[in-house]
């Protein structure tokens, strides 16, 4: 069961960088070498005092270390303003003439660098976006690979990123589809759809050498893993609600799966299991501390931090678009309790 969420604290860029007040949505992480975290963001804009914009990029990146896991060294430019991470391809996502073409991360796994390597890789599934003036078309699936240096003093600028596939999974719904949210197991990837209702996830594998490839993955149907997509079942969880996007990643002090999701009305709902295909246990619900409107003003993008977690609790961060500018950065941490019946 949860208890009360304890106040937030905002992830925050370190000091020197641009006065300006930087408002990064859609914030999620996937562990790096060393201790510490890759961040990953949609959008990253920076706003005056004016409350004016003053920069924007579509998705950025930046690398908390272990001593200072909420400060953000961002990737940045000569004048200090983050550079974009994920890139369209030339010709794809195919957008309309007023659209402008852009991709949307929606979760990211690492693998580690091990014996002699010196580099750790990240696998970032995305989707393919058309912007327009205060709205978005959402297309298919797409997978980038980033490569970050490893060992003491190493940058946080990556060493090179790249689309790896720009078509490798279908839409399935407002959501997106398969990668919402993915962990590793083993050799394997696993991938969960949740849509934006009451209806249970859905989780697909695949091996990590063979992530771009379409027909390598596979889809659990309640007692198997098989070729046919048509097939999948829906997760054993409990009871849903209507939610925004969903988190999974592994908490080792927890020794579990942890699941995280939120609704507009900024219910955070989080189940744990020990299998990544679950059973899931029913979910448990708490409310985020400074988030009290509801949609469209409500907070989102809740993202599980397992380097923030524990034995004891559950962190997790989120997206607040009500921050007052120039005062405090809309990208949030915090601290659920949780306890598990004996």
């Amino acid at each position: 069961m949860l208890g009360a969420a304890t106040p937030s604290r905002p992830v925050a860029p370190p000091p020197g960088s641009p006065s300006e007040a930087i408002r990064r949505d859609c914030g999620m992480s996937t562990a790096l070498s060393g201790g510490r975290t890759l961040w990953i963001y949609c959008d990253t804009a920076l706003f005056g005092t004016d409350q004016r914009l003053q920069y924007f990029v579509n998705t950025s990146a930046a690398v908390a270390t272990r001593e200072s896991p909420t400060v953000m060294q961002d990737h940045v430019d000569p004048d200090g303003h983050p550079l974009t991470f994920l890139r369209p391809e030339a010709d794809y996502p195919r957008c309309e003439r007023d659209e402008k073409p852009a991709l949307w991360p929606q979760s990211a796994v690492t693998i580690l660098a091990a014996g002699a390597e010196r580099r750790d890789r990240v696998l970032i599934w995305y989707s393919n976006v058309c912007l327009v003036p205060g709205a978005a078309r959402t297309a298919d699936i797409g997978l980038a690979e980033a490569w970050f240096d490893t060992g003491a003093g190493a940058s946080a600028a990556p060493v090179a990123v790249d689309v790896l596939e720009p078509q490798v999974l279908p839409k399935l719904g407002p959501a997106g589809g398969y990668g919402v949210a993915s962990v590793i197991e083993g050799p394997d990837a696993y991938l969960y759809w949740c849509g934006q209702d009451i209806e249970p996830c859905r989780v697909a594998r695949v091996a990590l050498d063979h992530a771009t490839d379409r027909a390598a993955y596979r889809y659990f149907d309640g007692t198997g893993w098989v070729p046919d997509a048509a097939a999948a079942r829906p997760l054993a969880m409990g009871e849903s609600h209507l939610r925004i996007k969903t988190s999974v990643q592994r908490v080792e002090a927890l020794g579990r799966y942890v699941m995280a999701d939120v609704d507009a009305w900024n219910q955070v709902q989080v189940r744990v299991a020990t299998r990544p295909e679950g059973p899931w246990s029913a979910a448990a619900a708490a409310s985020l501390p400074e988030c009290t409107q509801p949609y469209p003003n409500n907070c989102f993008a809740v993202e599980v931090q397992p380097q923030l977690s524990d034995g004891t609790q559950v962190t997790v961060s989120y997206f607040d678009p009500m921050r007052p500018y120039d005062l405090e950065p809309t990208t949030r941490v915090v601290q659920i309790p949780i306890t598990f019946a004996p």
